[in-house]
């Protein structure tokens, strides 16, 4: 969890996601952020629906909210399968973009809106999939579908391979970035491990979140039918 206030602790934390009815297993307290860990796949993903982009409880300015977002262990190899949306309404972003694959395809990761310089929507975005399945479902389901007033426009983006790398901050728009998922911790990620068994991001344990600075997440998709520009 990133943008923190220096008096914030674990148990403030832990207080304000049960405030939504979740329960976390464990904080672990950086300089600017945190990772909140879960105990299981479906806690992690059903937190990211319910409470990304929520105002953070008992925040005296009022202006505090979630932002979370799904990533992979740095040390484990998968391929990540994204869709890539056109004319978006000005009006959606990434929390309410993700929620519309979210809750339909399991395996949905996040949504990222593209904007410019001074934050205004270029009505284009990109959807992530762990899952070429949901990922191939969606672009036939969910093309020329209305949302926010506008039909959606979608096409298959390329895959992309994440972690195993090197860690650091890799930049949005097709390496890390609610929205857009990094190797590891890039701005504003909510950190899930799926496999147990597998090497974690800082020996994290199984069902793992966390959210930094920013806001963002990151993937790909398969081959077929047209492809977008690679982001």
């Amino acid at each position: 969890m990133g943008d923190l206030c220096p008096e914030w602790d674990a148990g403030y934390i832990r207080e304000a996601f049960g405030q939504y009815g979740k329960d976390i297993s464990n904080v672990k307290m950086k300089a600017t952020y945190c990772f909140v860990e879960f105990t299981d796949e479906e806690s992690a993903r059903t937190a990211l629906l319910d409470v990304n982009g929520k105002p953070f409880p008992n925040d005296p300015s009022g202006r505090a909210r979630f932002n979370l977002a799904f990533a992979n262990s740095p040390h484990h190899m998968s391929v990540e399968y994204n869709l890539f949306v056109n004319n978006l309404s000005p009006d959606v972003d990434d929390v309410s973009l993700f929620r519309l694959f979210g809750e339909r395809y399991r395996s949905c990761r996040g949504a990222k809106v593209y904007r410019n310089e001074e934050g205004y929507s270029k009505e284009q975005g990109f959807v992530r999939f762990t899952s070429e399945t949901d990922q191939q479902k969606a672009l036939v389901e969910m093309n020329k579908q209305t949302f926010f007033g506008r039909e959606l426009f979608l096409k298959l983006a390329r895959p992309k391979t994440r972690g195993a790398g090197r860690f650091g901050p890799r930049g949005a728009h097709g390496s890390a970035s609610l929205m857009g998922a990094p190797s590891y911790p890039a701005p504003g990620f909510f950190w899930y491990i799926p496999n147990p068994s597998l090497p974690m991001v800082a020996n994290l344990p199984f069902g793992v979140a966390g959210i930094l600075p920013g806001g963002q997440l990151s993937m790909g998709t398969p081959y077929g039918t047209q492809l977008a520009p690679n982001h």
